[in-house]
């Protein structure tokens, strides 16, 4: 059975866990126009404004999709897309979930949305800008040459701009900032952005179905040429040789080319040597892996974007993932509050280990997340205020009493144990003397830096 109320019904719960996930800002852009159409036989049609926005939400958005589709409907649940437009044939995309190993985790998505013209729009995330591109040591030189980029297009020595590190810094970030604030700034200006591989894609079409000439006035017509992940035309000579002659065109007029890569140009493999040189005229600038402090940013950023918090050790628990990139921290701090709100249980360092585990498998993360035990918190503890751990099982000093009070508060956040095992483990305490101990350390945290920074210190040691 089949009915518009049915699929509205459907989809609307599905938006109040998407609308969890994001900020309001994208959700308003990116899943308000969504309109549901039906649902029947385990399929939801939905209507989209268009082919590129369709394609946008899939290719950024898909796993807050299957999550909310997956809770509300049905884990075996298909999606189509209806292209909303009344002058081009109406084209549909399915998603299906491959029941193969009858594992919900095999979520594939064919997401060839059908191109209705033969060039696809091009789309910037409109929340890639400089504002929420989060400065530190790591990126603080980058960050000013784009700038310095944007406000006088074309005219500087950086033309053109090639932004290279590994995978998941804010290399795409940077670029399409550029992009965002020219379109905001300079309202003449004509910006594209696109990857090289749909460059290389348009233009094997292009030669197949004749309209080449087309193809490169779409490039020879703007200001600012954004391309991403440039050394994927490697190998891919007549491509190569329509870049060359369009790079030309645009440097010569005083346009700006801004390039993303995962190497260096002097390390790129495959590509024609009169390209490489000219990748070199400009200014070549290395994105850093974010450090410590400015993963701590980037995590606090996101937490208030999501009008969230966390405690001060989870955020340096997630900082401290040495391996991880700034896609997967903020993966995390998405499914961590999500876990939490769809479960109904509270955010802590053990909720965080457990996801941690379940999505990274290399042996420095996994040594990294490995359970605390009681005796580590005991001698991290005593190690650090100088004591012996008999002191603090027997002894009525301050220091002691501050140490017990100290394990008792880290043992319940980061361990299993019940507040009956964490008093068993210090000499035998009450139940209610740990829960007495865990609250007076809460109330010392929020008023006595100095007593925070001490904290602060051991729980370092300990992760």
């Amino acid at each position: 059975m089949s009915s518009l109320r049915d699929a509205e019904n459907a989809w609307s719960e599905c938006l109040k866990i998407i609308q969890k996930e994001i900020s309001y800002k994208n959700f308003e852009v990116w899943f308000r126009p969504i309109k549901a159409i039906s649902i029947e036989n385990g399929i939801l049609k939905l209507e989209v404004p268009t082919t590129s926005f369709c394609e946008w939400i899939e290719d950024n958005y898909l796993s807050i999709i299957k999550k909310a589709v997956t809770f509300v409907i049905d884990k075996k649940c298909k999606l189509q897309y209806s292209i909303r437009t009344t002058n081009i044939k109406e084209r549909y995309t399915e998603n299906k979930i491959d029941k193969e190993n009858n594992s919900s985790e095999n979520f594939v998505i064919n997401s060839n949305c059908i191109i209705n013209n033969r060039l696809k729009d091009l789309v910037i995330n409109p929340n890639y800008n400089f504002e929420t591109f989060i400065e530190g040591n790591c990126n603080r030189t980058v960050k000013a040459a784009a700038q310095a980029i944007s406000c006088s297009l074309g005219q500087t020595s950086f033309n053109p701009f090639i932004v290279y590190g590994s995978v998941g810094i804010g290399k795409t970030h940077i670029a399409q900032a550029i992009g965002n604030y020219i379109k905001e700034n300079f309202k003449n200006k004509k910006v594209a952005f696109i990857s090289s591989h749909l460059f290389a894609n348009q233009y094997v079409t292009s030669i197949r179905e004749n309209f080449v000439q087309d193809f490169s006035n779409k490039f020879l017509d703007v200001d600012l040429l954004i391309v991403d992940d440039i050394q994927f035309l490697s190998g891919k000579e007549k491509t190569q040789e329509a870049f060359f002659h369009i790079f030309n065109y645009l440097h010569q007029n005083g346009k700006q080319l801004v390039m993303t890569s995962d190497t260096a140009p002097g390390e790129m493999k495959g590509l024609q040597e009169r390209l490489l040189s000219r990748f070199k005229w400009g200014l070549t600038a290395f994105l850093k892996s974010p450090d410590i402090e400015t993963k701590k940013k980037i995590a606090l950023h996101k937490l208030e974007t999501k009008k969230k918090k966390f405690a001060p050790e989870i955020i340096n628990y997630i900082s401290s993932l040495s391996t991880l990139s700034i896609r997967e921290l903020e993966g995390i701090v998405n499914s961590v509050i999500f876990q939490s709100e769809i479960n109904n249980i509270p955010i802590n360092l053990y909720l965080v280990k457990e996801i941690t585990s379940r999505i990274f498998s290399s042996p420095e993360v996994i040594e990294c997340i490995k359970e605390t035990s009681l005796d580590n918190i005991l001698n991290s503890v005593a190690n650090y205020y100088n004591i012996s751990t008999e002191e603090i099982f027997s002894s009525k000093s301050k220091k002691s009493n501050i140490a017990r009070k100290i394990i008792m508060h880290i043992s319940k956040n980061i361990t299993k144990n019940t507040l009956k095992i964490i008093g068993d483990f210090l000499g035998g305490k009450h139940h209610s003397t740990v829960l007495y101990s865990i609250n007076s350390v809460e109330k010392l945290l929020l008023k006595d830096g100095s007593f925070k920074s001490d904290y602060e210190s051991i729980l370092k040691v300990i992760n």
